[in-house]
């Protein structure tokens, strides 16, 4: 659909390669950070727990939220860690994958 990929002009002008877990950005420099994580077959069980590590340096750069790419059922782990999520997509497999996944919105 077009707003899946919209004619945007180019904004990007140079790149900044960088650690997720230490960005050199200042404090609310963002409006929203958009992440599509490496996760994918290649994340073990308790992953979780390095994606909650990248967590609060992602908050930490942005004013208004985070929308990310995440297993499903990640929902109910963020939820049990009184993270606030809200489902936008549901499963975007439609279930057709073993790995369901499904884009989440966290709110400052």
């Amino acid at each position: 659909p077009e707003w899946y990929k919209p004619h945007l002009p180019k904004i990007v002008n140079r790149y900044i390669y960088s650690d997720v877990r230490e960005l050199p950005y200042t404090d609310r420099e963002f409006d929203w950070v958009v992440t599509h994580p490496p996760f994918g077959i290649n994340l073990q069980p308790g992953g979780i727990q390095y994606f909650l590590t990248l967590l609060s340096e992602m908050l930490r750069v942005v004013k208004k939220g985070i929308i990310f790419s995440s297993p499903t059922n990640w929902k109910k782990e963020f939820v049990m860690r009184n993270i606030t999520v809200t489902d936008l997509t549901g499963d975007v497999t439609k279930g057709k994958s073993k790995y369901p996944s499904c884009f989440l919105l966290i709110e400052k």
